[in-house]
């Protein structure tokens, strides 16, 4: 990963001679209409490595798009502290955090080895944050059509 964390995306001078990685994944970033952040906890934090990835790309990648949170830990506390610090970073990045989180604790034992959900509670709360993601991103793109984006 050349230049990963030498330089951001937007802070290149030429950004045509960025990594090819960087620059397909910053289009889809621009494409999506809104992304779930899945994040476990990290020393009672969010993990470095996520948050130095996603400071990769500009700011305005991810301007007006909804975000959901999904953390998780093997023990019971669920990455509930590093959801808690999600929203304050991805408000920073210019995303909107949806109120629907879903925290799962213990999460070795609930999923497949395929990586189906195979708890009931995981699974509902899992659905109520797709649907509320698909909400907002609808409201948030109707929006925009009618009176395009703030400057």
């Amino acid at each position: 990963m050349d230049g990963h964390l030498r330089q951001p995306l937007h802070f290149r001078p030429d950004q045509s001679q960025a990594p090819e990685w960087m620059k397909e994944t910053n289009g889809k970033i621009q494409a999506a209409d809104g992304l779930v952040v899945v994040t476990p906890e990290y020393n009672c934090a969010l993990p470095p490595a996520l948050t130095a990835t996603m400071d990769q790309f500009p700011p305005a990648s991810y301007k007006h798009k909804p975000c959901g949170i999904v953390s998780y830990s093997v023990g019971s506390f669920a990455g509930v502290r590093a959801a808690a610090l999600a929203r304050p970073f991805l408000s920073e990045l210019g995303m909107i955090s949806v109120p629907q989180g879903c925290s799962i604790s213990e999460v070795q034992g609930k999923f497949t080895e395929e990586g189906e959900c195979s708890d009931e509670r995981t699974d509902k709360r899992l659905a109520k944050l797709v649907n509320e993601l698909v909400w907002y991103g609808s409201a948030i793109a109707s929006k925009k059509e009618k009176d395009g984006l703030p400057e």
